[in-house]
């Protein structure tokens, strides 16, 4: 459990880190290359994406989980490795291919932008981090991913400078990140070997990884699709307000992210090793802490979205605030079908279950997606998306629900839920009194944290451990 905690540390720090950086760079790219730009760099990367995802398939979830099987076989450890990247290469390569053939073919007016990034693909080559992950060495990838980051955001503050710059924020994008892949593989020589493999153990992974494919497509759908259609059915500038609408709830998802990233392979041995009573503790721990963040968050959109956009983004993405408002109800149901994925599903090689789930919700959404669009705009794209996260969520409960005990895990977070009511009405009623807008967002801000904490003091000393902080850092002032 020691190691499990080091390593949420280590990568919650990193994902402080990745909410520090889009806080600066997000409002900044927004108001030199304007919605537009945005839409444009967001639309051409959405479709390279898509390449991207196939020249991976199910590798990362799929890597990550053998990886943690043979971890204490280095010989076993070696060949799976092995294999597995000659698949993941060979596949990486089919697939530059056919995007060079699409983007030449196609040759539409973003022709310059799509072949600068043909270096995402080259990137998907050199990933390796499932290796990583699944042996539980999140301090190597996190160190050398937050250097690249940093180094990422410098380069777009002293050259990207106005709307003709955009070629520039896409290379600087799509450079750092082939350089954040290629920075690790001196790190590989000390975990793994390559040795000689056959044709048919390199084949056989094909079938697992194009399994674990298939629901990772059917999210691509609502994940991107949706900025695709948007960008084919209304104007960049939707795309853009889309966007970034996404980038400020996201800001909020990496953050949940560190937690089911780093138990994916605790829980994986875990299973596989029959500890069921402390992989049920990690998974309700999981789940309380998760809703202990998104709840207060949701209705902190709700009572400030206006304001935070108007602050944030500037005048002319005025249009994200409703955007926004709406995409944060997908924070109700997204993080609890992470959680059943990450930390039930997928250790449990439950691909069945997490499949039928995540494409019944990619076919919802693209039906959603045909008649909202057209009609609403990126706010039809919102409506879509949260419609689409809650069809995954009911569904992944619903196929699990003989072994899964909902009352367990979901009765002990309505306190959150109520406790971020109360938060709200008190936010709402303290913007009523002021009347300077910005005085009003900050004593609002101020106020709501305060407010919620103090009705959560006994989780948050208790449950995450600050009463226990504290009196180690007693101990070593006395």
């Amino acid at each position: 459990m020691g190691k499990l905690k080091s390593n949420f540390i280590y990568d919650t720090v990193y994902q402080i880190l990745l909410l520090i950086i889009p806080l600066i760079t997000t409002p900044y790219v927004a108001r030199t290359v304007g919605a537009n730009g945005v839409g444009v760099y967001s639309y051409t990367y959405s479709i390279v994406s898509y390449f991207m995802l196939f020249a991976l398939l199910g590798m990362n979830n799929y890597g990550n989980r053998e990886v943690s099987k043979n971890k204490d076989n280095q010989e076993k450890l070696n060949y799976v490795f092995t294999s597995i990247y000659i698949l993941q290469l060979i596949i990486t390569i089919i697939v530059t291919v056919v995007y060079i053939g699409y983007v030449l073919i196609a040759h539409t007016s973003y022709m310059d932008f799509e072949l600068i990034q043909i270096l995402y693909l080259i990137s998907v080559a050199f990933d390796i981090n499932w290796l990583f992950c699944g042996l539980q060495k999140f301090k190597i990838t996190i160190t050398r991913s937050a250097i690249i980051k940093v180094a990422t955001l410098i380069l777009i503050l002293c050259f990207v400078k106005n709307e003709g710059d955009l070629w520039k924020y896409i290379l600087i994008l799509a450079a750092t990140t082939l350089l954040n892949q290629m920075v690790l593989w001196p790190f590989r020589k000390k975990e793994v070997k390559f040795v000689k493999v056959k044709a048919k153990d390199v084949l056989r992974h094909l079938k697992p990884t194009l399994m674990l494919f298939i629901p990772i497509i059917s999210m691509s759908i609502y994940n991107l699709m949706s900025k695709i259609m948007l960008g084919q059915m209304t104007s960049m500038e939707d795309v853009g307000y889309y966007e970034n609408a996404n980038k400020m709830l996201n800001i909020v998802l990496t953050i949940v992210s560190a937690l089911v990233t780093v138990t994916l392979p605790q829980m994986t041995y875990l299973y596989n090793n029959g500890k069921k009573e402390e992989f049920n503790r990690i998974l309700s721990k999981s789940i309380e802490f998760i809703y202990f963040m998104a709840f207060p968050v949701i209705f902190g959109f709700l009572a400030t979205g206006d304001m935070l956009v108007k602050i944030y983004l500037g005048d002319g993405f005025l249009q994200c605030s409703t955007i926004l408002k709406v995409l944060s109800f997908m924070l109700m149901f997204m993080p609890i079908a992470n959680v059943i994925r990450m930390q039930y599903l997928i250790p449990r090689n439950k691909d069945k279950e997490y499949i039928i789930s995540i494409v019944t919700g990619a076919i919802v959404n693209l039906l959603l997606n045909l008649f909202t669009i057209g009609k609403y705009g990126a706010i039809g794209a919102a409506i879509s998306a949260v419609i689409t996260q809650f069809v995954i969520a009911f569904l992944q409960f619903f196929l699990i629900r003989k072994e899964f005990s909902v009352k367990q895990y979901i009765l002990p977070i309505l306190s959150f839920l109520w406790k971020s009511f109360v938060m709200y009405i008190i936010v709402i009623g303290l913007g009523m009194l002021i009347k300077d807008e910005l005085i009003k967002f900050i004593v609002q801000v101020l106020v709501g944290v305060l407010v919620y904490c103090l009705l959560n003091i006994k989780y948050i000393t208790e449950q995450i451990g600050i009463r226990d902080i504290l009196r180690k850092l007693k101990k070593k002032i006395n």
